[in-house]
């Protein structure tokens, strides 16, 4: 290791890298088109691509009560050894950067703190530059750097802000990249471990270079300032700071350094070192397709009569909207409101019958059931001092309230979003979760969504189980007991819940809710409600990679027509009578509604297909989900790439997607005036320069030369097979 050390060193000098006078203090290590170059009597290392400076004056910092202590503060007292910098200096804990290199072009950096006694830490910095240019792409083009949401809750938007707008009031949670949408080329900073810390990073942009980065173990939305554009009316997750850690020795996440030649790439590369560390649910039954009852039918599911006119209507007028295996007919919440007594599912006497006998009908008509659940939170609002069956810590003892089983934040009950956050490691609220999960596997059910995961995971005063810190060990604790009563066959889809849970979830929800506007619309709040196709392509622009981290991303049910919500959650369509409420969205919007879905991963519909339900609802359906073309791109189950990432709040317009010799191109025109004109560059889609489009809603065929000009329609959107 020393000669190799020795032998970067030379190379460097030879370049004009380092002075004569640095070298003797200076190691050089690094793997394929990555260099780190320490400088151990500063205790700062710069960063370099193929030979090219890219980082310059990284250091590392650990907060210790109102001290902060950086590597910087251990002049002339760090030495290196086998990818390790240990710093040590009299009245100062041992400081160690473990590097860790896994690819040609990006690296993990890890920090170690320890000493003779105890330390106290709730933050921690592996990552801080702090010099005037000191991240630098080396481009001249569009740079950007992304603003990742903490979870998909409340229709929160990620942001790809132009990078001289950047500030640290802004954050971005668990991983970021700041990148040149010219020519792509970017960096990805991240990190991989989420077992204890949740983390966040902050930056200050200027002349198109940030002068100041800090990847941070620690950081969270409590007291974050959202802002007053597209994500004003997001609310904070959570009410407290990060959880200290206690130990002689702490330790950091490992955060990911990467520079690539094209972000996107660089995003993928990071999704898979995520799943690498936990690794991800898999699922070999090819990508679901399926009905899920809350879009179209909401608490009118207590009678069973809806879901078994769903499943027929499904089963016989739908024949083309399968995958690989049966279509699964799912309810979702109110599905407790079929037993006898309501809601009661743990007590041993509830009649199950109604259940039953919607599982029954539905794998009669060749389909496979699916039920809903919320392990961590309860939104019976005033109950807060209520008993709830089955979570009695003890025979013979009382059940637990809502109170006792909550987490707390200065000795007060969490709410978040209207529902109560429950401790994941209190042994009522896991009974609850066997109870129910034990029980759906017993009646034949293999796909179960589960919802509101950000609750579980909330910083708290503390938790039943003494030996928890810190909200994501809590929430490990439990979530890991939830998977194993619902069976390793079972296919769980995530709902509203933070980015990385791949171990658990065979699917996530990429969004919030998705209703079937184009663009934001609600009778009342319509930027509070983005209920729409464009909202959810935001998080496809921006999260297409997560479906490294899980098998798939998850659209959300599509909807044809437009639904309101009375008092007891009852879905109803508008009657129509103000063109402004239409009761069925137009056919343009339902054909882009079902091209953002197949063009995300899970393939889910939801509209009131009763006996009673809209017959134009239902001739929509049969028009829109029989297609095979269409229906092929949802079997291949991943998530297009954005073309584009210079679209700020918004959607990007283009997606691509390459399946062996074939290419797809997905393209939505947003504007409400009316048709637009799009370029297609065959280079930036990744094609040679002689094509043939096939658009697969129509049919219609043509080739093409090099750039491509193609007409979509005011909100609506085209969706291409192209060979070369």
């Amino acid at each position: 290791m020393k000669r190799r050390v020795v032998a970067g060193l030379s190379l460097l000098l030879l370049a004009g890298l380092v002075s004569p006078a640095e070298a003797s203090s200076t190691a050089s290590f690094g793997q394929g088109n990555l260099r780190v170059v320490y400088q151990t009597s500063k205790g700062t290392a710069d960063v370099y691509w193929r030979g090219a400076k890219r980082i310059k004056d990284f250091t590392s910092e650990v907060q210790l009560g109102d001290r902060t202590i950086s590597t910087k503060d251990y002049r002339n007292a760090c030495r290196y050894r086998a990818n390790e910098v240990t710093c040590q200096r009299y009245g100062l804990p041992t400081f160690k950067q473990k590097f860790t290199f896994d690819g040609p072009d990006h690296f993990f950096v890890q920090v170690e703190l320890s000493s003779g006694t105890t330390l106290t830490t709730n933050k921690i910095s592996p990552i801080v530059v702090d010099s005037p240019g000191g991240v630098d792409i080396g481009t001249n083009g569009d740079r950007r750097m992304l603003l990742v949401p903490v979870d998909n809750d409340a229709w929160v938007r990620y942001e790809s802000k132009p990078i001289n707008d950047v500030t640290p009031k802004q954050r971005s949670f668990e991983v970021t990249t700041v990148f040149d949408d010219t020519s792509r080329r970017g960096f990805v900073f991240g990190s991989i471990d989420h077992d204890t810390w949740k983390s966040g990073i902050t930056a200050q942009g200027r002349r198109g270079k940030l002068d100041r980065l800090e990847v941070t173990a620690g950081l969270t939305d409590y007291q974050y300032d959202y802002g007053t554009a597209d994500n004003k009316y997001q609310h904070h997750r959570d009410s407290l700071p990060h959880r200290p850690i206690s130990g002689t020795t702490v330790t950091s996440p490992r955060m990911m350094v990467g520079y690539f030649d094209d972000w996107r790439t660089g995003m993928e590369t990071f999704g898979r070192a995520n799943a690498k560390v936990t690794g991800t649910r898999t699922w070999n039954k090819g990508t679901p397709f399926g009905y899920n009852s809350w879009g179209g039918l909401g608490s009118t599911v207590a009678n069973p009569a809806l879901m078994n006119e769903t499943s027929d209507f499904i089963a016989q007028k739908l024949p083309e909207f399968k995958g690989e295996t049966k279509p699964y007919v799912g309810i979702d919440s109110y599905w407790d409101a079929m037993l006898d007594p309501q809601w009661q599912f743990e007590s041993p006497g509830t009649s199950w019958k109604k259940v039953e006998d919607y599982v029954a009908h539905v794998q009669a008509n060749g389909q496979e059931p699916a039920l809903y659940f919320q392990p961590f939170t309860n939104f019976w609002k005033e109950g807060i001092d209520n008993q709830i069956g089955g979570t009695a810590l003890c025979d013979g003892c009382p059940n637990q309230t809502l109170r006792q089983m909550a987490l707390k934040a200065n000795g007060e009950p969490i709410m978040l979003n209207g529902g109560w956050a429950l401790d994941p490691t209190n042994p009522g609220v896991l009974n609850r979760s066997r109870l129910a999960l034990t029980k759906f596997r017993e009646l034949g059910v293999r796909y179960v969504k589960m919802d509101f995961f950000t609750h579980g995971m909330l910083e708290s005063d503390s938790w039943y189980d003494p030996a928890v810190h810190t909200g994501l060990q809590a929430f490990h604790k439990g979530m890991k007991k939830v998977v194993d009563w619902a069976g390793p066959d079972t296919f769980i889809d995530l709902a509203i819940s933070p980015l990385f849970m791949g171990q658990y979830g065979n699917a996530r929800r990429i969004s919030c809710d998705v209703h079937g506007s184009m663009n934001n619309w609600h009778e009342e709040k319509p930027d509070l409600y983005q209920k729409s196709t464009e909202n959810l392509l935001n998080s496809v622009t921006y999260g297409w990679w997560l479906d490294e981290v899980y098998e798939y991303n998850d659209g959300d049910h599509i909807q044809f027509g437009n639904y309101y919500y009375d008092k007891d959650n009852k879905a109803l369509l508008f009657d129509g009578t103000n063109p402004a409420q239409p009761r069925i969205w137009p056919e343009n919007y339902n054909r882009a509604r079902v091209t953002s879905a197949v063009i995300t991963g899970v393939y889910l519909i939801s509209d009131d297909y009763s006996a009673k339900g809209d017959p134009e609802l239902k001739r929509r359906a049969e028009k829109f989900l029989n297609n095979p073309r269409i229906n092929a791109i949802a079997k291949i189950g991943r998530t297009f790439r954005p073309v584009e990432g210079d679209t700020g709040f918004k959607a990007n317009n283009m997606y691509v997607s390459h399946n062996g010799n074939d290419t797809y191109l997905a393209v939505f025109n947003f504007d409400k005036s009316g048709p637009r004109k799009f370029q297609i560059d065959p280079e930036r889609i990744g094609l040679q320069n002689r094509n043939t489009f096939t658009e697969l809603w129509s049919g219609n065929t043509f080739s093409s030369r090099g750039r491509t000009e193609i007409t979509v329609p005011s909100e609506d959107a085209v969706i291409f097979k192209i060979n070369s």
